[in-house]
């Protein structure tokens, strides 16, 4: 009998991933939040500093951010300007998501790093032969882990707040939680720590703070990366698998090897 594993992240990116691996198991693929773009002042200064030279280099965090980058962009009819901006700077993209992206948006991606956890991207980005002026794109919510470190090794660094999320109670999120108490899901995936904190506030709310882990024994619970491992254990929930790589793929191609 098929297992049913509920992937805690956007459908977009995790749909599409998992559809090779469906005939080992059913997904259900869920967001817990939304995206909403940070469309600010900070994302002016962000380009007139951009247009001025003031960056060697500019590291894109994931999929999101460069949608983001380019929508925010376009509403303000400067993709002339910021392609050729962009010329003149190292772009490093993490994943092969994010690469592919901003290629797509007519921007050239210098280096691709593998994953987004902070010391591998620390030893990929610092394995370059200079240091300078960085701008970092992502999230609101993101550590301040991977700034202190890179300052450390040198770098000036701006971190660009490019968006935000934003709890999602969907509908989607209802049936999963409905399916989750009837006992209907055997492994919970989760991407990232806003997602997991996301799911748990939801949870909570349905089911009242005691019982919420308590739903969730017996569980097969898979965290992405340490950091999320670090926020359910911070819920006192076990969890019981982390790739070696924090990317999905390799997610998901070992969790499917050891069901």
């Amino acid at each position: 009998m098929k297992k049913t594993i509920a992937i805690l992240g956007p459908p977009v990116i995790w749909a599409h991933l998992s559809r090779g691996y469906r005939q080992l198991a059913e997904f259900i693929c869920v967001s817990p939040v939304r995206t909403v773009f940070l469309d600010d002042a900070g994302f002016s200064l962000f380009l007139v500093d951009a247009f001025a030279g003031k960056y060697s280099t500019v590291v894109v965090f994931d999929p999101t951010t460069a949608d983001a980058a380019a929508e925010m962009v376009k509403r303000r009819q400067m993709q002339i300007r910021y392609k050729a901006a962009s010329k003149n700077v190292e772009v490093i993209a993490v994943g092969e998501d994010t690469a592919a992206l901003i290629s797509g948006y007519g921007i050239k991606v210098s280096s691709v790093a593998p994953e987004p956890t902070t010391e591998p991207l620390v030893n990929f980005i610092n394995s370059k032969p200079r240091r300078g002026t960085m701008a970092l794109h992502r999230s609101d919510q993101e550590s301040s882990e991977l700034i202190d470190r890179l300052r450390e090794s040198g770098w000036q660094v701006d971190d660009v707040h490019l968006y935000s999320l934003e709890l999602d109670e969907s509908d989607d999120m209802a049936a999963l939680l409905d399916r989750l108490e009837d006992g209907n899901i055997d492994i919970l995936v989760f991407p990232t720590p806003s997602n997991a904190r996301a799911f748990m506030v939801q949870l909570e709310e349905r089911c009242g703070k005691d019982d919420a882990c308590s739903l969730l024994l017996g569980l097969q619970i898979v965290a992405m990366c340490p950091q999320t491992r670090q926020m359910l254990e911070g819920y006192g929930i076990k969890v019981s698998m982390v790739p070696t790589q924090a990317t999905p793929g390799h997610l998901l191609e070992e969790l499917m090897r050891d069901l």
